[in-house]
């Protein structure tokens, strides 16, 4: 069965050194959510895995997260 699910990503990076080397990063864990999108839970690179347990697709969030805030004064 064919699922069309993108497994593995490649990409050229270039490093500190301006070389550039291809590095992949592999998708994997996929779970179908509740409207329906599947995503891959687990993500691997050459950094580490990184696995997620839960994902919430356009959750309501309060608007105040976006306001700029200043840090209090220093005394």
């Amino acid at each position: 069965m064919s699922t069309y699910y993108i497994i593995r990503k490649e990409q050229k990076i270039k490093g500190a050194d301006d070389a550039e080397q291809e590095v992949g990063t592999n998708f994997s864990n996929f779970k179908k959510q509740t409207d329906g999108v599947v995503i891959a839970m687990t993500v691997s690179s050459p950094q580490g895995d990184i696995t997620f347990t839960s994902v919430e697709i356009n959750k309501p969030i309060d608007d105040k997260i976006f306001v700029p805030t200043m840090p209090p004064a220093k005394k």
